[in-house]
């Protein structure tokens, strides 16, 4: 039987997560829950072409509620839960890659890996892991679960790089060999 794994790309519908306006010297809008998206759909690609069975809680500009997003992820008996996510910060210094996850050894395992492999793309600030018991997506569903701070899109330089298609690609691809090492599936490159 195929491993599952649950994407679940933050925000979407009327909830564009994090925004970063057009300010002086800055030419990009950028609204989280589009990077969110694009991550997350590449990453479904790569996911499958490894065999594993992927759903995910949007598939457009949709906002599922966050219960409804676990709910999901419960019903379907997901092996893994990873919300994908950008961060932002009220100054635009901030950078760098982190994985959040639920305070179980399970969930750190899955938050352990795919920082190894995400953080792999910058070389910039290492944020690494950090417990978060009090995030509902993370605390609410049944299976290990994290979700991933991609890069700032307050901060100029990783809100270009998040713009790229191409670095989407490579965040997906590394994500995808985060979630294939916890599953013990061995990862296939395109």
């Amino acid at each position: 039987m195929p491993k599952k794994a649950f994407l679940d790309p933050g925000h979407g519908g009327y909830d564009p997560g994090a925004v970063d306006g057009k300010s002086a010297g800055d030419y990009v809008y950028t609204e989280e829950e589009d990077r969110n998206l694009s991550i997350g759909l590449k990453t479904r690609t790569a996911l499958v072409r490894c065999g594993i069975e992927v759903k995910m809680s949007r598939t457009g500009d949709t906002y599922p509620s966050l219960g409804a997003r676990c709910k999901m992820a419960n019903d379907w008996r997901a092996d893994r839960f990873i919300s994908l996510h950008c961060n932002a910060a009220s100054v635009s210094s901030p950078r760098g890659v982190e994985v959040l996850y639920y305070p179980v050894a399970s969930s750190k395992k899955l938050a352990t890996n795919l920082y190894n492999y995400v953080s792999q793309a910058t070389t910039w600030v290492d944020r690494g892991i950090k417990p978060r018991p009090d995030l509902y997506v993370l605390n609410s569903t049944r299976m290990p679960a994290a979700l991933i701070e991609y890069g700032f899109v307050t901060n100029p330089g990783e809100e270009k790089l998040l713009a790229s298609p191409a670095y989407q690609t490579r965040l997906a691809e590394l994500t995808a060999k985060g979630i294939c090492r916890d599953l013990g599936i061995t990862y296939k490159a395109p």
